[in-house]
């Protein structure tokens, strides 16, 4: 993922989130800090907007979350410097995309507003969104209190509802565990959201080997270095992940011990941190390390679930808080990445 997208995430996600979630000066070193910091929103969102090609449907994701997180930023926390150009530009770039009018903008805003306030779609809300999209959506109320958008713009007008609707918050909070008899600080993570993403996109994502494609804003690389995966099925073996910078300011080398279970309308990777350094060393950073990431098929929708315990050396009084936005509601919408 390019650095102009990656610097307007982390800002705009910097932006909303209270100091005391987002400590910027305790993740990374201090150039990096300094960047985070004192960039210019207006600037990141632009560059951004320059940045992504929208034929992509990762770059479409990023877009939309940008957008997103610029009209939740507006709403919550208004005296900040103002990115009304900024960002109506990159709305009228989403919806020029389906051939729809740039003038559609202010009705798209008003759909994620009106989300934002309360997640649910309404009628109020599906009539935005098709006069936003023009020609390009459609959204067909099914009486049950659900709509079925089709159309040229289904796909990142569901992405979009998704986004808007999402809980900002979950459930993390520090603690201790002990490893071989020795007691570690931690960070205890689970964050759980439903998507309209199809199942066999979703499932894909779930792979260890497909991290790095479907959640690039936290892993650079996954190299297997033990066991031999199959085609389809489950699996078990040693992988090396290179996570990026959001924590520590340079990459963190970690060994892990996976397995990876796939059968109809479920697909479950857990995985804990690997003792065995004779294969390929890791950077020894991280001192604990387990979890799981699942998708189950729910028929209305796909629940994707996380859950993660870590501590990492040096970085055990960082606030738990900064892995909802920059690791976990990431994995949770892992299958629009790619």
């Amino acid at each position: 993922m390019g650095e102009e997208i990656e610097l307007a995430l982390i800002v705009l996600y910097r932006d909303i989130l209270p100091p005391d979630e987002l400590d910027l000066t305790q993740l990374g070193d201090p150039a990096q800090v300094d960047l985070w910091t004192n960039a210019e929103t207006a600037n990141v969102v632009s560059d951004l907007k320059a940045a992504v090609d929208l034929n992509r449907r990762g770059d479409r994701y990023a877009a939309a979350l940008a957008y997103v997180l610029g009209v939740r930023r507006a709403a919550i926390v208004p005296a900040l410097p103002d990115i009304e150009t900024e960002l109506t530009a990159l709305g009228e770039a989403l919806l020029e995309r389906y051939d729809a009018p740039g003038s559609g903008e202010a009705d798209l805003r008003n759909a994620m507003a009106r989300l934002l306030e309360l997640p649910e779609v309404s009628s109020e809300v599906a009539d935005f969104l098709m006069t936003a999209f023009g020609g390009a959506l459609t959204a067909i109320d099914n009486g049950d209190g659900t709509f079925l958008f089709t159309g040229p713009a289904a796909e990142m007008a569901t992405m979009l509802t998704e986004l808007s609707s999402m809980q900002m918050a979950c459930d993390a909070h520090n603690g201790t565990v002990e490893v071989n008899g020795v007691r570690h600080q931690v960070l205890f993570l689970r964050f759980e959201v439903c998507t309209q993403v199809p199942f066999d996109r979703s499932a894909k994502a779930v792979d260890p080997r497909q991290w790095p494609t479907f959640s690039p804003l936290f892993f650079q690389s996954v190299t297997v270095l033990d066991g031999v995966p199959t085609a389809t099925g489950p699996w078990n073996g040693t992988i090396q992940e290179s996570v990026g910078a959001l924590s520590t300011g340079t990459p963190t080398v970690t060994n892990l011990l996976v397995s990876y279970h796939e059968e109809p309308g479920l697909a479950v990777t857990a995985y804990d941190l690997s003792q065995d350094t004779t294969l390929l060393a890791d950077d020894g950073t991280v001192k604990v390390d387990y979890g799981y990431f699942s998708v189950t098929e729910e028929g209305l929708h796909r629940r994707v679930s996380v859950m993660k315990v870590v501590s990492i050396e040096g970085k055990e009084d960082t606030p738990p808080h900064w892995l909802c936005p920059l690791w976990a509601q990431q994995f949770g919408m892992i299958g629009w990445w790619a």
